[in-house]
């Protein structure tokens, strides 16, 4: 299992790689910069959002049951969702911003027009990208909340299944008559 030390040093290569790989792409130091100083404090809110809700139980956390903690796996899934789809959008917004300034041929400092026909033509698409990723992750989130609520409603729902599941349980399903 890693440490904790080891944290740092792979963000640190993630910035590293990340940073390289959009540099490659745009030729600007800027843009790779500014990518990952908003990207660090859009998951810094997205962290704070976290805790503040979940961990801390601020607005009822939201229907589930406060218990004080995070479950360990939830702050990694969040850095890779968020960060991954972040960097996937800015990319493909650049790159397209990037795509309209060398097809106007225009000075190094005029970019305004290439600016605006990108996020013209990428915001749509963006946009729904993301309906799209909100609605694949509510059909889940919608079941795990009934099943939740069911749990609740029915203390023995949970553990009703293991109860009479066992070795006898298992010989007889095996050699029951096909019927």
């Amino acid at each position: 299992m890693p440490s904790r030390r080891a944290c740092p040093a792979v963000l640190g290569l993630i910035a590293v790689i990340t940073f390289g790989l959009l540099f490659l792409l745009t030729g600007s130091v800027v843009l790779p910069l500014k990518a990952l100083v908003l990207n660090v404090l859009s998951l810094t809110a997205a962290f704070g959002a976290l805790v503040w809700i979940f961990q801390d139980g601020h607005l009822g956390a939201l229907g589930t049951t406060s218990t004080g903690t995070l479950v360990a796996n939830t702050p990694v899934l969040l850095f890779c969702i968020a960060f991954g789809l972040s960097m996937d959008y800015e990319v493909f917004l650049v790159s397209r911003i990037r795509e309209y300034w060398l097809r106007s041929g225009g000075p190094p400092g005029d970019s305004d027009e290439s600016v605006a026909l990108g996020l013209a033509r990428t915001g749509r698409v963006i946009t729904a990208a993301a309906l799209v990723m909100s609605i694949s992750f509510d059909g889940p989130a919608r079941r795990a909340r009934a099943v939740h609520a069911d749990v609740r409603a029915r203390p023995d729902a949970g553990r009703s299944g293991r109860r009479h599941a066992g070795a006898d349980g298992a010989a007889a399903c095996l050699h029951a008559p096909a019927g």
